[in-house]
């Protein structure tokens, strides 16, 4: 990061343990040479440290100018871009990332539209959930000390028949916060109150609060300008959530098509399985659009995780990386 000729290191995080939901601490660490670090992120890249949670990031150079920029992705945040300006990293806005707060999984960083400039491919929750999110209807978190104990809470709303509305039930929400079973005896009056009867306005008002806008994976294709086009996959692309991307011209016609790996088996019985990715290929069209190829599909079951190329004897494979499953060696036809 400072161009001495030894390597640094970049750490992010996605959770604080114990707090679901509140913003983790992110850290360059600045290399000595003798293999001692110090921690120089304040200086370097303030902003980090208030974007929330970091799933996934890159290293890239999104502008041309011969310096690395860093691309980051996460739970409760946009897709964003720090670029480099020589002493440190700043996020720009008006971008067309700015309203792009999702569950993003992962961001990969590819000329997708070979116009010479480089894209984003981020992976977020899908829309196989009962859960949908808008700018007008967000996902949002709040975290705060609503039963007034001393410790902070989280509650997650959605929009249900256009009101906000808690996901998690009566029972959950009584474990967490007695005060609510006193107040409310019966399921038919909790289901009957608003947000500000069940936590008060003014606990929600002082809430940390953070909000998703966006729950589609998506291309953001680069004008080669600073500016991004959204554009969502296609519907297949929406059946579960990605964890990870391997561009690839899986079809040999020039074009960089997607293997697309994830699902998601550790869910509320309210919402069920994520799991309808069964080895995804989606090709290239052109211009940012990709259509459903199933004839190109992997014999890829589970939770998919990681999916990376390799060479075994000089032929090329994937391995792919399961949760709670043994990883799949796959060959691929020459």
């Amino acid at each position: 990061i400072d161009q001495d000729g030894d390597l640094d290191i970049f750490i992010s995080s996605d959770a604080v343990p114990g707090a679901f939901g509140k913003t983790p601490e992110h850290g360059f660490f600045e290399n000595d040479g003798t293999g001692r670090f110090t921690a120089v992120s304040a200086g370097l890249i303030p902003e980090l440290q208030t974007y929330g949670p970091i799933d996934d990031f890159s290293w890239a150079d999104l502008n041309g100018d011969g310096s690395m920029d860093l691309v980051v992705a996460g739970h409760w945040g946009p897709v964003a871009v720090f670029y480099n300006t020589g002493s440190g990293w700043e996020r720009r806005t008006n971008s067309g990332l700015d309203a792009s707060n999702g569950w993003w999984n992962c961001i990969e960083v590819t000329d997708i539209d070979q116009d010479g400039d480089l894209d984003l491919i981020a992976g977020n929750w899908g829309l196989n959930s009962k859960f949908r999110a808008s700018p007008e209807t967000p996902l949002t978190l709040y975290r705060s000390d609503f039963d007034q104990n001393g410790s902070e809470e989280p509650v997650v709303t959605y929009f249900h028949k256009g009101v906000e509305t808690p996901f998690a039930s009566r029972d959950e929400l009584g474990k967490q916060m007695p005060f609510l079973n006193k107040k409310y005896r019966t399921y038919h009056d909790f289901a009957g109150a608003t947000l500000e009867e069940l936590f008060g306005a003014e606990a929600l008002r002082k809430a940390e609060k953070k909000e998703v806008f966006e729950l589609r994976s998506c291309v953001f294709l680069n004008d080669g300008h600073g500016q991004f086009e959204k554009i969502p996959l296609p519907n297949i692309g929406q059946a579960s959530t990605i964890y990870d991307f391997l561009p690839e011209d899986v079809d040999g016609d020039g074009d960089t098509d997607l293997i697309l790996i994830g699902n998601l088996h550790e869910m509320s019985t309210q919402l069920g399985r994520l799991d309808a990715f069964q080895g995804l290929v989606l090709k290239n069209n052109g211009a940012g659009s990709f259509s459903w190829a199933p004839e190109m599909a992997l014999p890829v079951s589970g939770a998919g995780r990681v999916i990376e190329p390799l060479r075994i004897e000089n032929k090329a494979h994937y391995i792919i990386g399961r949760n709670n499953a043994a990883p799949l060696f796959l060959s691929k036809h020459e």
